[in-house]
């Protein structure tokens, strides 16, 4: 039998205790404004309830509505010290007041964020001055198709099939943009480190020297560096001198950059990719981040488009801290392609072209020209092959095209020029007692693309 002594709950009160939540009074004020809570109704049992299964309710009053209108919670006390004693947390539910009659936000507050402030004009101007929008790639060339350069806040992307010469560009590209004065970090997870280091001393080989310089085999199979000569001390020394501000960063094998982070607190356990970030953008306020590829960093989280597609959030969260290029592959049907590039032919297409703001594509030349009896195999085997550089994508430029000559055995990329590549020039190196120089074999008397290559 029931007991008529309890009061039952209507259906309304039931349903209204099980949608409210039933928060402390702790966590109410984390959510209010400088501590202040705006209640509605407050739902409790009623005094004429019978309370004799209920002692900790006893002696409590009902609280009026315009009591809890104007309530404001006293910051130092507990939410059982300001309700009572008896007050238990299943029975206090709140109905929230809309946040229009809370007052919390004012217009003059979100006046302060509109471009329409006092001295806003000012603080844009400072701004464009400090990071504009585009950052030189350090070859001409590739300035004028992509508007200006690499994307300084957001993403720029350069496609293109194996061998044509995508890593070669970027390397040059970090480079020249090293020897500015900006910090480059390349970072791998295709090429080895070592690999990458020879690239960039036979480019250094060939800004000096021209079409006789050090190949990577003779760099990393013949000792070449090994022989202590003119040449070799005049690479040293142009590695001392303009590469301090070029990083590379290998995923796979990088000891010296390990240790370096296992024994900051700070990094210690971060991945690499997150220390390789915050590390260079904490040290450096110039810094660009080029990756090598963004398929092959992928695979370093997930594979397949997962990874692409979560490695993509994360180079977008960073572009609005430092610059990033990458560089991207081509699906199957790109690689054999002949004629232009589309972004259809990309890897992951659509994740790449709708979060990159620059993509420029290289193809060989002998692809889009009807007339020819190239094929790829016999490109790859070619020490001048013509690349026709393109960009697809630019909030700064519309869709443009040069062709640059990438000279292979010196790893880096010249004017094109239908009587063939006009190679640096040189002229023996001779040290009066003056202490004066004359015109060096190893200080070419001609500008290579992306290199600074006048007599320091």
């Amino acid at each position: 039998m029931a007991n008529n002594n309890k009061v039952t709950t209507n259906e309304t009160e039931i349903k209204e205790q099980e949608v409210c939540s039933t928060p402390t009074m702790e966590e109410l004020r984390k959510d209010s404004k400088d501590g202040v809570i705006s209640f509605g109704e407050v739902f409790r049992k009623s005094a004429t309830e019978d309370q004799s299964d209920d002692k900790t309710t006893e002696g409590l009053q009902p609280i009026s509505q315009e009591d809890m209108d104007t309530y404001t919670p006293d910051p130092e006390q507990s939410a059982l010290e300001q309700f009572g004693d008896g007050v238990l947390k299943d029975k206090l539910t709140i109905k929230p007041v809309p946040l229009k009659n809370q007052d919390l936000y004012k217009e003059e507050d979100l006046m302060q964020l509109s471009m329409g402030r006092p001295g806003y004009l000012k603080l844009l101007a400072k701004k464009y001055k400090d990071k504009p929008s585009r950052l030189s790639t350090g070859i001409p060339d590739l300035d004028e198709i992509t508007g200006g350069g690499w994307v300084t806040n957001g993403m720029s992307v350069v496609a293109a099939a194996p061998n044509v010469g995508k890593t070669t560009i970027l390397m040059q590209s970090a480079c020249a943009m090293a020897q500015q004065g900006t910090a480059v970090v390349f970072i791998t997870n295709d090429m080895r480190k070592v690999d990458l280091e020879a690239k960039v001393i036979s480019q250094i080989s060939y800004s000096l020297i021209g079409k006789n310089c050090l190949t990577i085999s003779d760099i990393t199979n013949h000792n070449a560096l090994l022989v202590d000569d003119i040449h070799t001390r005049e690479i040293a020394r142009r590695l001392e001198k303009t590469m301090k501000y070029l990083h590379i960063r290998d995923l796979i094998s990088d000891e010296e950059f390990d240790k370096e982070c296992d024994n900051d607190l700070l990094l210690a356990d971060k991945d690499k990719l997150t220390r390789i970030f915050l590390k260079y953008t904490t040290v450096y306020e110039k810094v660009i981040f080029i990756v090598d590829s963004l398929q092959q960093v992928a695979s370093y989280i997930s594979y397949g488009k997962e990874g692409v597609d979560n490695i993509l959030r994360t180079f977008k969260e960073m572009s609005a801290v430092a610059p990033v290029v990458m560089v991207s592959t081509l699906n199957r049907t790109g690689y054999s392609k002949q004629g232009e590039i589309n972004f259809a032919d990309l890897k992951e297409s659509g994740a790449v072209e709708y979060n990159a703001d620059l993509i420029v594509t290289m193809i060989p030349k002998f692809a889009i020209e009807p007339d020819t009896d190239m094929d790829l195999k016999t490109f790859k085997t070619q020490a001048e092959r013509e690349i026709v550089i393109s960009c697809k994508k630019s909030r700064d430029s519309g869709e443009k095209s040069v062709a640059m000559t990438l000279y292979a055995p010196g790893c880096t990329f010249v004017k094109y020029n239908d009587d063939g590549i006009d190679h640096p020039s040189s002229a023996p190196v001779v040290k009066k007692k003056t202490g004066k120089k004359t015109v060096s074999p190893f200080m070419p008397t001609m500008n290579i693309s992306g290199w600074n290559v006048a007599n320091e």
